[in-house]
């Protein structure tokens, strides 16, 4: 992993980190109806950009996509 991401306080509505099931750690912000997850290892590094999606929709997208991430 590259290391952690920092986010200045106040902003984004919504800005955690979300470890799949496989291990993935992914940085997911929320701000005025747009959902983002991040997630960089040491071999790639996947960004993800949804509107009028909630941080759950986006959980469960990066849950799914991380099964088929390959190391």
């Amino acid at each position: 992993n590259w290391g952690a991401s920092y986010i200045v306080d106040g902003i984004y509505e919504e800005a955690y980190y979300y470890t799949t099931q496989n291990g993935y750690e992914f940085l997911i912000t929320a701000d005025s109806g747009t959902v983002w997850a991040d997630c960089t290892t040491d071999h790639a590094s996947v960004s993800l950009y949804g509107a009028y999606l909630t941080t759950q929709d986006m959980e469960q997208i990066v849950e799914y996509m991380a099964v088929s991430m390959r190391e």
